[in-house]
């Protein structure tokens, strides 16, 4: 073999040949090593815009929405809205085409980007916790009805706060008291009597303190404060992995 070659390299004229047939190939290596480093840096702008210019303002929404409390309002006895959803995280990865979903569950089908791989699917894993956990928060609000209210709560009301009598509306106006309350959100219910207003704005930390007297509500308090802290960790996970792909886009891909 190494006869064979050295008579190709002495052979007059074959040189030149053998030099361009290196020329060529190597240029078209070189041409395919630029055509995928374009290929990855335009996916890595379109992934980056996705999760990091669309994705992560909504969810640091969805982190903010949860430590207010403006997520739920609530109005006679019970909830009037629920604004905190999973859908629009979702239907964003969705939409960037490198995500499905199969059976319910999200998959990732773009492998070809190592830099994304790893984030990806660790992005996936937590929005997929982020679901069964906020299913399971909202099975617990909408558990609550008028039969928590304790039987002395309303007289206690009353003697306590010197508020005068509404008998229509008193189980309706206890449960809207009782909801901010446990919800520990004063965002929670907007309307009403101007007595419920006041100790909802102006004396919460007065109207927590009596309504977690009661061993039952303080109990509900503490496990929905419980799920909704979880929610608010997995979501700043979620924000933590998007950064930390787009600083690496920005500093492996889009140099």
């Amino acid at each position: 073999m190494k006869k064979l070659i050295l008579s190709i390299l002495t052979t007059p004229g074959t040189l030149p040949i053998m030099t361009g047939i290196i020329g060529f190939f190597s240029g078209y290596l070189l041409n395919r090593h630029f055509d995928r480093q374009k290929a990855l840096r335009d996916k890595a702008r379109q992934l980056d815009s996705v999760l990091y210019s669309d994705m992560r303002p909504e969810i640091l929404e969805v982190i903010k929405s949860l430590e207010k409390g403006t997520y739920i309002k609530v109005k006679g006895e019970g909830i009037d809205e629920i604004s905190i959803t999973d859908k629009k995280i979702r239907e964003m990865l969705l939409g960037s085409k490198v995500f499905i979903e199969k059976s319910g569950k999200l998959e990732l089908i773009y492998t070809q980007d190592k830099v994304f791989t790893k984030p990806a699917n660790e992005i996936i894993s937590l929005v997929e916790q982020f679901t069964k956990e906020l299913n399971d928060f909202l099975t617990s609000l909408k558990a609550i009805d008028t039969a928590i209210i304790p039987s002395s709560f309303e007289s206690d009301i009353f003697r306590t706060f010197k508020v005068e009598r509404e008998s229509a509306k008193m189980k309706e106006f206890s449960m809207n008291l009782i909801y901010c309350a446990i919800l520990d959100s004063q965002n929670a219910f907007t309307g009403g009597r101007t007595w419920v207003d006041e100790m909802v704005q102006n004396k919460f930390p007065v109207l927590q303190l009596f309504v977690f007297q009661y061993d039952s509500l303080k109990r509900k308090s503490e496990e929905l404060a419980e799920k909704r802290n979880e929610l608010i960790e997995i979501l700043s996970k979620i924000e933590k992995q998007i950064s930390k792909l787009h600083n690496r886009f920005l500093n492996e891909r889009l140099v």
